[in-house]
């Protein structure tokens, strides 16, 4: 806020309350128009309304207090007139603090609804079909994104948050740091963000979250440009996806392999028959394939890990091979067993 703009009003303020005083009149409608467009205008430049009535509580201090030391010191006999000048100021002091407030809300309220329908817009624009990316630029800019800086997106199941739950999330976005908008898209409620600090997000969303265990959240990749920030929304709605129903949050970035490949599931469903197969009759071979991956390929660490000699796990290993046509030992084989067990294995 400039601070010149901020001082010139505190002395048209301070002087129309000082007519006022000598007049014996209430505010009149100059200043309390006037009094509207500060709230208006404060809103729009972000400051906080507490900030605002803070200004008015000492501009007003100020003008009260030269008044009762003079009084009190110089002209004694005149204190018992200060009684209808303390009436007459608490009115301007009620009045145009009441008009600033109403107009600053007022103004929020709106500047909200604008936000709310842009990002609606902007996200519209990147989950359509084809993507349309010059709106999409045109709103970004709106909203305050830089659209060839990097973006990351956050996705969570619309079905958690209804309209209120939506709002306190985008007041809780607002005051973090960065660029933070969210939407509602199809089943998903999408967060764009850019400079922003991911877990942040995660930790807003699962505060204020309408459902009783938190939400489930799928983070994106952080990806640059619009183009970037339309496969960071594939990345969060694919990671989504693979919370399994639960309240937990799942990283694209961890969760790549499953994530990526999930819908493509039933039409891969025909390479990995046998591999479901043996996954469902003999859980101590999908278990030893998975130990023997997640230890470095080794049978020593691995048999370790599930309490077996190394020869039981040997041959585990094997009989997956026999069973499925997978063999864990080599790379293909190993990665083909992996993504039958990710894709289809449950429990």
């Amino acid at each position: 806020m400039p601070a010149e703009e901020h001082r010139q009003f505190v002395l048209y303020q301070g002087r129309m309350l000082l007519t006022g005083i000598a007049e014996q009149s209430p505010p009149q409608e100059e200043p309390i128009e006037r009094a509207r467009e500060l709230g208006r205008r404060r809103a729009r430049q972000g400051l906080s309304i507490e900030l605002m009535l803070g200004a008015y509580h000492i501009t007003f201090r100020e003008a009260w207090n030269p008044i009762l030391r003079k009084a009190t010191v110089d002209e004694p006999e005149h204190i018992g007139e200060l009684a209808h000048m303390v009436a007459l100021i608490w009115t301007w002091f009620r009045v145009l603090m009441g008009n600033a407030s109403e107009a600053y809300g007022e103004e929020l309220r709106r500047a909200q609804v604008t936000r709310a329908t842009l990002a609606h817009r902007l996200f519209a624009a990147l989950t359509a079909d084809p993507v349309q990316p010059e709106p999409a630029a045109t709103l970004a800019r709106a909203l305050g994104y830089e659209p060839d800086g990097e973006f990351q997106s956050l996705c969570l199941p619309a079905g958690d948050w209804q309209d209120d739950g939506t709002d306190r999330l985008r007041h809780r976005l607002s005051a973090l740091p960065g660029v933070l908008h969210c939407a509602t898209a199809d089943t998903r409620l999408l967060v764009l963000g850019q400079r922003h600090d991911p877990d942040a997000v995660v930790s807003a969303a699962r505060a204020i979250s309408p459902a009783d265990s938190g939400t489930a959240v799928g983070v994106g990749l952080p990806r640059p440009g619009l183009a970037g920030a339309v496969d960071s929304i594939t990345d969060a709605t694919q990671a989504l996806s693979q919370s399994g129903g639960q309240q937990r949050v799942v990283r694209f970035a961890d969760a790549w392999l499953t994530a990526g490949l999930g819908g493509q599931a039933t039409r891969l469903a025909p390479l990995f028959t046998e591999a479901m197969a043996a996954a469902r009759t003999d859980e101590h071979l999908a278990e030893a394939v998975v130990a023997f991956a997640d230890h470095g390929l080794s049978l020593a660490a691995a048999a370790r890990a599930l309490h077996l000699h190394p020869n039981s796990l040997s041959y585990r290993l094997s009989r997956w091979h026999e069973l499925t046509g997978l063999d864990p030992r080599n790379g293909d084989g190993l990665i083909a067993s992996l993504v039958a067990l990710r894709l289809y294995r449950t429990g």
